[in-house]
């Protein structure tokens, strides 16, 4: 069978404890398209590099790693690794605590020749995954926004959408630009993931659960410990909106209206406000036109804006 050749492209950092476990995850898919498995490891301080050596001397064929020689940060090494993405037809981006489930590969494989799908062209094929806890509860979460019809951009702004489970044609990440990595994680974090969505023509979906992302133990864990960090969080969240907005990055009437809906959210977190309350309502409301999925979501979250703002009332 002539299969696209797929990249696998894995950013890590301190993980030799998984890293083996994500590795062993793709190479189980190695008769159905795999070509490259493409690693950076962004100078760890633990042994992390010494376990992919291993992989890289047992399959020298199909492992190329590098290593940087300091620590560039999560979306610096993210950065560097797009620039060294490889020839291929499609590519598959993993964090090094993420790992595939067996036959994601050939799943996907067979959805391609089925519906006679044109790689040439820029589009994602999408599937479900699971998301496991630290405690080991398990929850698939669904990747469908393609067959509700929503647009995969203004889709992952709403959160509707990820990368994970997915794979993505050749001429998306041929057209990743370096994003800036020192105005805060948020910002950086949402230019480099949009950039998949952004560039994106068609997007498929594929009913298959293709991977499995354990939360908790990656970079996002370490926020939320205390309110000081819950307070930067939400702060650098503000900044993000309205980055996106000064920038013109955001522009389509509705993703606007979500922007500035998720700008009075987080002021209205930070300190409580009924005008800010309304303005997220109003904004929020105008913002998901089309994107229905959320509106029960987006009534849960006004009112626990209620509630933070009758427990600061009580103080």
């Amino acid at each position: 069978m002539d299969y696209a050749k797929i990249n696998v492209l894995i950013v890590t950092y301190k993980q030799a404890d998984v890293i083996g476990r994500n590795i062993e995850s793709i190479l189980r898919q190695k008769e159905y398209g795999l070509n490259k498995i493409i690693i950076c490891d962004d100078c760890s301080p633990d042994n992390n590099w010494d376990v992919i050596q291993k992989y890289v001397s047992q399959y020298p064929n199909n492992i190329i790693a590098y290593r940087n020689s300091q620590n560039l940060g999560i979306y610096g090494n993210s950065n560097k690794l797009a620039s060294l993405c490889g020839d291929a037809d499609l590519y598959c981006w993993l964090e090094g605590d993420d790992a595939l489930r067996d036959g994601f590969f050939k799943t996907m494989q067979n959805f391609i020749i089925d519906n006679h799908i044109n790689l040439e062209e820029s589009i994602g094929l999408f599937g479900d995954y699971y998301a496991i806890s630290p405690n080991g509860s398990k929850t698939l979460i669904k990747n469908d926004f393609a067959v509700k019809g929503y647009s995969p951009y203004g889709a992952y702004l709403r959160n509707i959408a990820t990368w994970r489970a997915s794979l993505f044609s050749a001429s998306i990440i041929k057209q990743f630009k370096p994003v800036i990595c020192d105005k805060g994680l948020i910002l950086a974090e949402t230019l480099f993931d949009s950039q998949w969505f952004k560039y994106m023509t068609k997007a498929y979906y594929c009913p298959v659960a293709g991977s499995i992302y354990y939360t908790g133990i990656g970079v996002s864990a370490i926020w939320g410990l205390s309110k000081s960090d819950s307070d930067y969080r939400t702060l650098e969240t503000i900044n993000m909106w309205q980055y996106l907005l000064d920038n013109k990055i955001v522009t389509k009437p509705e993703d606007v209206f979500w922007a500035n809906a998720k700008i009075a959210q987080s002021r209205c977190v930070r300190r409580f406000s009924v005008c800010e309350l309304l303005d997220f309502v109003k904004n929020g409301l105008k913002g998901m036109r089309g994107y229905k999925k959320n509106y029960m979501l987006l009534f849960l979250q006004a009112c626990h804006l209620i509630v933070i703002g009758m427990q600061k009332a009580l103080k």
